[in-house]
């Protein structure tokens, strides 16, 4: 009978790229297990989640329920304007939840927890198809309880989507480098995960996988393998599937084609786009960010060093796939090292990333030694304690702390910050805590108590049973972190004004944003009222307004302070900082406030 050495041994001395690697089996339950644990992780935040939030969260889902309401599903609309930013499959695919189960928060995360499962399938199924079933297991442990699918996936944004799709395409790659057929057809998939990718974020989904397959086959001296690889049948599918959509788009839209593959994708990877509505991260903090994106697996990452091979030409088949490996994150992450980038862009990437922390994870399994790994478990268990105590720390200085109204009345406003993605971080202040007090205990209580078990069952040589800790102990961090995004709900969404507004007005009357539409986002989605703005001719409305038809949604001093004194009711929400400044335009006309939430105030003309 072989041992896991003797395997280990067999494995690092095949010769051929195209050899199935099964180097030793583990339970067929793991596609099950990963499932729930998906299920689990991102599906519980959807049964239970906190209202849509203002800005990316709820517009997108708008867009999705005005292509219902239309019966448009090729014109892309956000309050009646035209809206050519974004490919059509998510919103299609929320629609279509729309459609089947009603119009909700829930079925609108649908398809996001839909997309992550996915993801979490395809890293399994590539981890596996890679270096073996436990591998494969690991990976989608690792990529399902990281900090970063949980943490962009908690609004409506498509990278998830993307990310499965680009990592379904590179196992339909591998499974062709594998095949032993003239012209494998595990190719064709290929072709079929980037045509749909392309709905999905547009160029970078072709994008992507074509420069991670061609730099991996030019790198390693396989260029022939593309006379494998039925480009002609491939391009046709692709096409197929992507055109017409597009065609139809461009014959429907004036200056579409323009706008949505220069403006919005080239322009916008140089920094001309216009509107010029977001901000970018700073290098630096970009690169290191990803140590966070893939918590508490980070340590797994300096011991997967030892497997990236030092040559370039006779490589074995394990040190082949962590070349791909490596291509496929140095693709993704420098390719937005040139461009304007977000801290959400490279979330293709983190797949990759769990691949090879489920390698080294498997390989620890199997007895392989690794100076980094006792040190890693020992750091994460002083992490844990760290953890707790700086929780302990914060509740204590929170004590004496009474909260007046919501968790609004704690935070200060950054608005420099806000076109990232993660920017109302910087609105915490340590008064914050008050509000957050089941959450941190619940967090610290968890770092502590799984950090701590991982490390003693590592100790006992009990690998898979310590990656299950961590796991778990991630579980329950996600779930205090999706309790802590309820409490900052008023202060996020405009979901409790909405309530207002369904109950004291009437169709006809009209309500308007005082400023951006992205400010009060959610007024649109919940009302099903389209929305005004006085001022705020910015961000994703701005191009669709001044074309041709577009409804008038924007309004100067002048014409609104005509409309509030007409006979028709009004209604403005504003930020509470702006209130004064609104009052004194419309002196001496009256006033009324009508609701508060959140650090926002509905005003009216009418009591």
């Amino acid at each position: 009978m072989k041992t896991a050495p003797d395997l280990i041994r067999e494995t690092s001395r095949e010769p051929s790229l195209f050899i199935e690697p099964n180097p030793y089996k583990k339970p067929s339950w793991a596609a099950a297990v990963l499932v729930v644990l998906g299920l689990l992780i991102f599906g519980g935040g959807a049964l239970a989640p906190p209202a849509l939030l203002d800005d990316a969260d709820s517009t997108h889902a708008e867009v999705a329920r005005e292509m219902l309401t239309t019966g448009d599903w090729v014109s892309l609309q956000m309050d009646g304007v035209r809206y050519y930013e974004k490919a059509p499959l998510m919103y299609w695919m929320i629609a279509s939840s729309f459609r089947l189960f009603g119009v909700s928060e829930f079925t609108a995360r649908l398809p996001i927890v839909f997309s992550a499962v996915l993801a979490i399938l395809a890293v399994w199924a590539l981890g596996a198809r890679m270096f073996g079933k436990s591998a494969g297991l690991y990976s989608g442990l690792v990529f399902a309880t990281s900090v970063g699918p949980f943490l962009f996936t908690r609004i409506l944004i498509p990278d998830i989507l993307i990310t499965a799709l680009l990592t379904g395409s590179l196992y339909f790659f591998v499974g062709g480098l594998d095949g032993k057929q003239l012209r494998p057809a595990s190719y064709l998939g290929l072709f079929v995960t980037s045509a749909f990718a392309f709905l999905t974020k547009s160029m970078i989904g072709a994008v992507f996988p074509a420069l991670i397959a061609a730099a991996f086959l030019g790198v390693t001296g396989r260029l022939r393998e593309i006379k494998r690889m039925r480009l002609l049948t491939g391009c046709l599918i692709f096409l197929v599937i992507v055109v017409p959509w597009h065609f139809l788009a461009a014959v429907r839209n004036e200056h579409f084609l323009w706008f949505h593959f220069i403006n919005e994708q080239v322009y916008r990877y140089l920094g001309l786009r216009y509107p010029k509505d977001y901000d970018t991260v700073p290098l630096p903090v970009f690169y290191a960010l990803h140590g966070i994106w893939i918590f508490p697996w980070t340590f797994c990452l300096p011991a997967a060093v030892k497997y990236i091979p030092r040559k370039l030409r006779g490589l074995d088949r394990g040190e082949s796939m962590t070349l791909l490996i490596v291509i496929w994150i140095l693709v993704i992450v420098g390719f937005f090292s040139f461009s304007t980038r977000q801290e959400y862009y490279t979330l293709p990437a983190i797949p990759a990333l769990a691949i090879l922390c489920g390698r080294v994870l498997s390989g620890l399994e199997l007895g392989i030694k690794s100076r980094y790994a006792s040190l890693a478990y020992w750091g994460m268990a002083l992490l844990g304690v760290g953890g707790a105590v700086t929780a302990l720390l914060a509740l204590k200085a929170a004590s004496g702390v009474a909260l007046e109204g919501d968790i609004s009345s704690t935070l200060t406003r950054n608005q420099q910050y806000y076109a990232l993605s993660l920017g109302h971080i910087f609105d915490l202040t340590p008064r914050s805590v008050a509000a957050l007090r089941g959450p941190v205990i619940g967090v610290g209580a968890a770092l502590a108590i799984g950090t701590a078990l991982a490390l003693i069952l590592y100790r006992l040589k009990k690998q898979l049973h310590s990656a299950l800790a961590l796991s778990l102990m991630m579980v329950v961090i996600f779930f205090w972190s999706h309790e802590a995004m309820k409490v900052f709900e008023p202060y996020l969404s405009s979901k409790a004004l909405a309530e207002e507004l369904i109950e004291t007005s009437t169709p006809e009357d009209m309500l308007f944003i005082n400023g951006e539409y992205e400010r009060g986002s959610t007024l649109n989605f919940y009302t099903g009222r389209p929305l005004f703005m006085l001022g705020g001719r910015t961000a994703n409305l701005e191009y669709g307004s001044y074309l041709k038809g577009a409804p008038e949604r924007f309004f100067d001093d002048a014409s609104f302070r005509e409309l509030w004194q007409g006979r028709r009711r009004v209604y403005i929400v504003s930020d509470d900082s702006l209130v004064t400044q609104l009052e004194k335009k419309l002196l001496p006309l009256a006033v009324f406030r009508i609701a508060e939430s959140g650090g926002k105030v509905m005003l009216s003309n009418a009591p």
